[in-house]
């Protein structure tokens, strides 16, 4: 089995300490977590494209069926256009729920579900603010017409921020964080369970199969998406526009009102099918990756390890 070392001869123990941590496992982690997100995201941009259509404009836009709204896309943009603020992403968020593991409980192992969630929470919130105005880019993007920010990501940001300044970027934060700490606790918890619980049975030199991994991650993210979605959604709105027309939607409780009004409940879950859809793939590739990536490398990561 091979090691990957980004430190002057870096070994990796089963419980490393802060200081092998500086040596180059935080970079490990980094690599094998950028890589499965960027596989994922591309795999599943198209349906993650569709799902943010679905929260701004539910069926109000071009087409009103996903394959009618799968055809304006490509008669809009072209094929290209399918994967159109796809590439916004980061690796953070496992390497933070490791570091507030060790952080507040002293190790990532043998903590109870609460304990989990918390760290998972601390580690959502951390990562989202990091790079939260390439997420808002990421929408903006999603939701453009061919030609309208010929510099791609940069151009997109530097638009956004000649809009509103600084606090366009950082649009519908307030609302995100609400919703980021509920969801990443809840998907890294739950995940971090069900996959102890599946493998408690697997020989320490075995990687786990896809099949369980997928089946971890697709119960814990979709009991995070059902459980978080409304406020997902009233986050993507505002991230949307810098500044609506109409004052009482550039606030959470007008915006909600808004759409309560006009859908009901349901209009709180527009796109979730999409995004349930998105989801199953999403998680087997992400989740796949990263561990398959660790087990390869022989990385500690923040689940446990597998060889």
């Amino acid at each position: 089995m091979g090691t990957l070392n980004t430190g002057d001869e870096a070994q990796i123990p089963d419980d490393f300490s802060a200081e092998q941590l500086r040596s180059g496992q935080a970079l490990n982690m980094l690599f094998s977590g950028g890589l499965a997100g960027a596989l994922s995201r591309t795999c599943t941009a198209p349906l993650d494209r569709l799902k943010v259509l679905r929260q701004v404009y539910g069926y109000q836009h071009a087409g009103s069926s996903a394959i009618k709204a799968f055809r304006w896309m490509l008669q809009e943009g072209g094929i290209r256009s399918l994967w159109r603020g796809n590439g916004v992403n980061t690796a953070i968020k496992y390497t933070f729920y490791d570091f507030y593991k060790r952080l507040l409980f002293g190790g990532p192992s043998e903590l109870q579900i609460h304990q989990k969630f918390l760290a998972g929470s601390l580690a959502g919130a951390t990562s989202q603010t990091m790079i939260y105005p390439m997420e808002v880019a990421k929408t903006r993007m999603c939701l453009r017409k061919t030609g309208q920010y010929p510099g791609g990501l940069v151009g997109c940001l530097a638009s956004v921020y000649r809009e509103g300044g600084t606090r366009a970027l950082f649009r519908g934060y307030t609302i995100n964080l609400a919703g980021i700490l509920p969801y990443a606790g809840i998907e890294l918890a739950a995940y971090e369970t069900t996959r102890t619980w599946l493998f408690r049975d697997l020989p320490s030199h075995e990687a786990p199969s896809v099949a369980a991994l997928l089946l971890s991650g697709a119960l814990a993210s979709s009991i995070g998406i059902v459980a978080c979605y409304p406020l997902a959604l009233l986050r993507t709105k505002m991230q949307s526009k810098v500044q609506f027309s109409r004052p009482e939607l550039n606030t959470v409780r007008g915006l909600a009102a808004t759409v309560y009004q006009a859908e009901g409940i349901v209009g709180f879950y527009r796109g979730m099918g999409a995004n349930l859809v998105k989801v199953l793939p999403s998680v087997a590739i992400s989740f796949a990756t990263f561990e398959r990536i660790n087990h390869y490398f022989d990385i500690a990561h923040p689940f446990g390890r597998t060889s």
